[in-house]
């Protein structure tokens, strides 16, 4: 098992008012890929994606993931 802290992220974004509008939480995505990780403890860069035609002006998260 492992856990990853922060559990939550603080993300800003930019794009045309017509697609902000649109969005709420569920088009943000933010996790940490570990996929074919030898050994999963450590730190690792947070990926952020958001709707086509949005940028991530900021975000702010720790990158941590430990292993328990």
């Amino acid at each position: 098992s492992f856990s990853v802290e922060p559990q939550q992220v603080s993300v800003t974004v930019r794009g045309p008012a017509a697609l902000l509008e649109d969005m709420n939480d569920r088009d943000i995505h933010a996790f940490v890929q570990l996929a074919g990780e030898n050994s999963m403890a450590g730190m690792y860069p947070v990926e952020v994606h958001v709707p086509p035609g949005v940028t991530v002006a900021s975000a702010s998260y720790g990158r941590e993931v430990t292993v328990a």
